[in-house]
């Protein structure tokens, strides 16, 4: 069976809403899954669900790193010149893989934030992440509409990163990003994102299909998609999301997992099958939503 790294960074504010994402790359992957989650804070108890899922398949294992990266530069003077995303610097953590997995022996990776939800079969994807010479990802068509100072024609999204973490390595990532950081923290507003298209740019960056990191809700582009990104305010786990499609696997995972709790496990033509009957039932549909 082939093997792909997948890394997660993320808070106890977030941890909770990982279970789902995972459930979704499982079901849609003939590949054995090392899940890896970079954590500063984490409850005991999403933790659990977190291993819970994962175990569900047996195939697959989860390792956590607590990395606090507010601590890298002395006194905490990041927070001069990083603000924090949505109450956290966790997003961070995700320029300082290279530090924290080659000693790991891992040596690539794909990293996905928690704001994703797999749709379709990844392995085409997860096939790519052991020919990526850096770093390759999703051009970001919406910043570069908007324009801004470190904005170019291969400008990515980085919600879905493919990287080669050995080479990275090899021309100091960790360390430009660093230096990018102290010198440009207050002159941007998508730091981390700004961050990784600066240090890297065109000679490093590798372009893929939008379809794996799909981030506009049209919908063929929705219909067509292998990975869904929520970028925005409204996330699949707000009753107040209106892009419906945004909600299905988060429907669909507590299914499952209510399934679980009965120790009835299914494959995913009979749940999708049980999730439609339910679906028609828009009262227990509403009571299946956290």
């Amino acid at each position: 069976m082939k093997e792909v790294n997948i890394v997660f960074c993320t808070d106890k504010n977030y941890a909770k809403y990982l279970p789902p994402l995972i459930e979704s790359i499982l079901r849609n992957t003939t590949y054995k899954c090392k899940f890896v989650v970079v954590y500063s804070t984490i409850n005991d108890e999403d933790r659990k669900k977190i291993i819970r899922t994962v175990t569900d398949f047996k195939w697959s294992e989860v390792e956590f790193i607590k990395f606090e990266n507010i601590k890298l530069l002395d006194n905490n003077e990041i927070s001069k010149y990083a603000s924090s995303f949505r109450g956290g610097y966790d997003a961070f953590s995700r320029l300082f893989l290279t530090e924290l997995l080659l000693n790991k022996n891992i040596k690539n990776c794909i990293y996905f934030d928690i704001d994703v939800i797999v749709k379709k079969n990844t392995d085409e994807l997860f096939s790519l992440v052991e020919n990526i010479k850096f770093l390759a990802g999703v051009v970001d068509s919406v910043t570069i509409k908007n324009g801004g100072k470190w904005v170019y024609d291969k400008y990515i999204n980085s919600g879905v990163l493919l990287m080669n973490l050995e080479n990275l390595k090899s021309i100091n990532f960790a360390e430009k990003c660093l230096d990018f950081i102290i010198k440009h923290g207050k002159e941007t507003s998508l730091l981390d994102q700004d961050c990784i298209n600066y240090v890297l740019g065109d000679k490093y960056i590798e372009l893929i299909d939008q379809k794996y990191n799909e981030y506009l809700p049209k919908t063929q582009k929705v219909k067509d998609a292998v990975v869904l990104h929520f970028t925005g305010p409204f996330k699949p786990w707000m009753k107040e999301t209106r892009w419906r499609l945004k909600k299905v696997f988060w429907v669909k995972y507590n299914l499952a997992s209510l399934l679980r709790c009965k120790n009835i496990k299914l494959n995913n033509f009979v749940l999708d099958m049980i999730f439609c009957v339910v679906a028609i039932l828009r009262p227990l549909l509403n009571l299946l939503i956290k």
